[in-house]
């Protein structure tokens, strides 16, 4: 996997950043609010029904009417310096089921 994992290279379509949920971690919200950045925490919204993390609820980033995250700017992420953990991980997502990095 560390192989698969190296052979990966973002092409800059912004396709991760459309229609997808974006599910955000203590740690996340920890780093925004020490960070200077309460802003990102205080829009994050409640998601039922999500399946992918080994939970059926999770937090997450909004997403506009078209699907894509609302810090998305064109094709650019305005939160790229404290983007989310699962944002950074992407493609791969952990599962807590399954206690493992995968795609």
């Amino acid at each position: 996997m560390i192989g698969a994992m190296a052979r990966f290279q973002c092409l800059g379509c912004s396709r991760c950043c459309r229609g997808l949920i974006v599910p955000v971690t203590r740690f996340d919200v920890a780093r925004w609010l020490c960070g200077g950045r309460p802003e990102i925490a205080a829009c994050i919204v409640k998601v039922e029904g999500f399946e992918g993390v080994g939970s059926r609820v999770v937090y997450a980033l909004p997403r506009r009417g078209d699907g894509a995250c609302i810090f998305l700017e064109g094709n650019r992420c305005s939160i790229y310096e404290v983007k989310p953990l699962v944002c950074e991980l992407f493609p791969y997502a952990y599962s807590s089921k399954h206690d493992k990095l995968g795609l």
